[in-house]
């Protein structure tokens, strides 16, 4: 009411200024005069009337409401969307909302007649159902506030992008396929739908990740007459957030070539890597699990003592007289080969330990199974490694590691010859521990 009386009482002074001046100024003429007030007077209209509206999507919340299903390959949320006037007050606008392809648009309302904001009010829209294609595990729902009856001041904060992420991976079975005579490391996986095929694909790497023991899977590979053993870990927001990885373009096969500085195998440092698959046209994304490649430690029969000890956490308990005339207890190993001897663990035929010789797979696997006291028993359908066969010293304890089920790390071939590591061992004891 202000503004008009203001308007009013303008108008008014320009009439009588208009008509002093035409009385003592018979001589100027009509058209200038009617030129020259309705300039002004809409000058003056513009300058009062009101600011058109601004509005902005200041945030918006996803709920999960269903995973995808055979019927339906896509997540379903439900999206709360804050919106806010940053312009002029209005009221019964039609205004859309839509979460662009595969989306329904619909209308946003506080009313029956449409929608109404005054200036720096916010409305908060509940319940706006959106969906995100299965087959990739991220990326974004673009939400849009747009209105169809009126000019919006400034279309740019109309548009919010909702951030998505959901496992399990899409690219499964991540692990290492092979070692190629360069050092290459040959890096396997499948696609959980093939339609990934089209995708962009990346390696993506670092050697200064760390994630606790409870999250390694172990696994191995038989590769150029040898065995090597890494894991397998779960991959994560947070790992696809972190700075640390980079990550480098590859093609799309179901094996990505991965070549190294350093092999990392040899290293001192253990590296990792994972495969990601990203849509050029609408940025979304399918990722596999992560796969770490630790420094291959090979075992002497010296250290294999120490660890055996440290990853049971078996008490020392060297008493007695020293059996091996080659071990001493002043030597750093020596408690440790002591509390495995009394523990009968050992075999007593010879009188020399050999600390330096490595230790086998086969004989590594032996004291395990003895000292978790494992059932020995066959079981009909036995034999499952083929380099194990039926008269083989080690036949019963590869069968027993099957029946537990332990063996799912290991493939036909058991390679009770090849030398013990680190991660090997330390894979057995944590098993084991874990089941008795």
């Amino acid at each position: 009411m202000k503004k008009k009386k203001l308007i009013s009482y303008s108008i008014l002074s320009l009439l009588l200024t208009f008509s002093v001046g035409l009385f003592f100024r018979p001589e100027v003429k009509y058209d200038f005069l009617e030129t020259s007030f309705l300039s002004i007077l809409q000058r003056m209209t513009e300058d009062h009337k009101p600011d058109p509206p601004d509005l902005s999507i200041e945030n918006v919340t996803l709920e999960k409401t269903s995973d995808p299903s055979d019927s339906f390959n896509f997540y379903k949320y439900q999206a709360t969307v804050i919106i806010k006037n940053y312009g002029g007050s209005f009221r019964n606008a039609q205004v859309s909302m839509n979460g662009g392809e595969n989306q329904k648009q619909i209308f946003v309302k506080n009313s029956a007649n449409g929608l109404s904001l005054e200036e720096g009010q916010i409305f908060i829209f509940e319940k706006y159902d959106v969906i995100f294609d299965a087959n990739y595990n991220g990326g974004n729902i673009d939400l849009e506030v747009k209105m169809l009856d009126r000019r919006d001041y400034f279309e740019g904060n109309n548009h919010y992008s909702a951030s998505v992420f959901e496992l399990p991976p899409q690219l499964l079975s991540i692990g290492v396929e092979e070692i190629l005579d360069d050092g290459t490391f040959v890096i396997h996986y499948q696609p959980q739908n093939y339609i990934l095929d089209d995708d962009n694909y990346e390696i993506i790497t670092t050697d200064a990740a760390t994630f606790d023991d409870g999250e390694l899977k172990y696994d191995e590979v038989y590769s150029l007459g040898k065995i090597y053993s890494y894991y397998r870990i779960k991959n994560s927001l947070a790992v696809l957030e972190d700075d640390k990885w980079q990550a480098s373009s590859s093609a799309p096969l179901e094996s990505h070539f991965l070549n190294f500085d350093i092999n990392p195998f040899e290293d001192e440092i253990s590296h990792y890597a994972y495969i990601k698959a990203i849509n050029p046209e609408t940025g979304n994304f399918a990722i596999s699990n992560i796969v770490k490649l630790p420094p291959q430690k090979l075992l002497t029969r010296a250290a294999f003592a120490k660890l055996f000890i440290d990853y049971t956490d078996e008490e020392i308990f060297d008493d007695g007289e020293l059996f091996y005339e080659d071990i001493g207890l002043d030597a750093w190993y020596g408690p440790y080969v002591q509390t495995i001897y009394n523990l009968g663990l050992i075999s007593s035929t010879s009188a020399k330990f050999r600390p330096d010789d490595e230790i086998s797979r086969g004989d590594a696997l032996r004291v395990v199974l003895d000292y978790y006291d494992i059932d020995l028993r066959v079981k009909s359908d036995s034999p499952h490694f083929e380099d194990i066969a039926e008269d083989h010293q080690l036949y019963p304890y590869v069968e027993a590691l099957h029946n537990d089920s332990i063996a799912t790390a290991f493939e036909n071939f058991f390679n009770s010859e090849q030398v013990a590591t680190k991660s090997y061992l330390k894979y057995l004891i944590n098993e084991y521990k874990g089941n008795t």
